[in-house]
């Protein structure tokens, strides 16, 4: 006769699965904007090079960099940014100014106003909207739509999420509301 598993223990079994899901397993409908920005930011991080642990996550391991894309993302994750707050960084006038300007200055180096006079061009309008309106809401847009195509940014955040768990739980190391953004909603 085959054996079979005790109610009790794959119910707890499921439970506890339960609770803390890899959220990159979760579908996109559920998943945080924060989370959704970890897997584009760490979409090209090497997934053998995430390597931490209730210490933190390492810069350098055997002399090769490793967690490039993963230092990058943690303050994201950290404060579980919003789509709102994420949206008010890219069009702040520290980083907006900085984008538009450079834009701006390619476009003025090419004598653009001068060159595309006859259909109304602007170097400084067009830059800001640009810039705005076109390579920030594209970001946006590719950041929450794009959830399914990448797999390998959803691995990292699985790896990154059950060291941020453990430091959570074994060493209240990080508190609480840093592991927010792993929580399905």
């Amino acid at each position: 006769m085959p054996r079979t598993r005790s109610r009790t223990r794959s119910s707890n079994s499921r439970k506890s699965s339960m609770k803390h899901p890899h959220v990159g397993s979760l579908p996109a409908s559920r998943a945080s904007f924060a989370a959704k920005l970890g897997a584009f930011i760490c979409q090209n991080q090497k997934l053998s090079d995430v390597v931490g642990d209730v210490g933190g996550f390492e810069q350098t391991r055997n002399g090769k960099k490793v967690n490039q894309r993963v230092f990058g993302v943690l303050p994201f994750l950290h404060l579980n940014v919003t789509r709102s707050q994420f949206v008010a960084v890219l069009n702040s006038k520290e980083v907006n100014g900085s984008l538009v300007g450079a834009v701006e200055a390619l476009c003025n180096k090419s004598k653009l106003d001068s060159v595309l006079k006859a259909v109304d061009f602007h170097c400084d309008r067009q830059s800001q909207v640009g810039v705005r309106d076109g390579l920030n809401a594209a970001i946006v847009e590719s950041i929450e739509n794009r959830w399914d195509m990448r797999r390998n940014g959803r691995m990292v955040l699985n790896k990154i999420q059950a060291v941020q768990l453990k430091q959570n739980k074994d060493g209240k190391k990080i508190p609480d509301s840093s592991v927010q953004w792993c929580r399905a909603r």
